[in-house]
């Protein structure tokens, strides 16, 4: 009989905050710095909070925004903050990455919980 294995592990996505509590979420978002190398649809990953494993996430969508250009209800769904806020906080983060803004993209990853329990 054959079995199936399961996709391999393409990466570890890391959270150091449950921003918005969106991990306990079926489908969530996060806003990352374009990486076109490590981020793909269809790709499995090790989402890690705090440095601990959580749990295996599916990319299901990448949209590209440069930070000014990110929608509202994205900037207000994955942080809880306003796009003025989630603005702000992005700049901090990246403070010392010497970032130039005005051609960076970010991406937002649709991720999707593959051990989701429904409630």
């Amino acid at each position: 009989m054959q079995t199936l294995s399961k996709p391999a592990i393409a990466a570890d996505i890391s959270f150091s905050y449950n921003w918005n509590k969106k991990l306990y979420c079926r489908f969530f978002t996060t806003i990352r710095l374009a990486n076109y190398a490590k981020y793909h649809v269809g790709k499995l990953y090790r989402i890690m909070h705090k440095e601990n494993y959580a749990f295996d996430g599916l990319i299901v969508r990448i949209e590209y925004y440069k930070l000014h250009e990110l929608p509202e209800i994205v900037c207000m769904m994955d942080t809880g903050l306003t796009k003025q806020e989630t603005i702000e906080h992005i700049q901090k983060m990246y403070a010392n990455k010497n970032i130039d803004w005005s051609s960076q993209l970010l991406s937002v990853l649709l991720i999707e919980n593959t051990q989701w329990d429904k409630p």
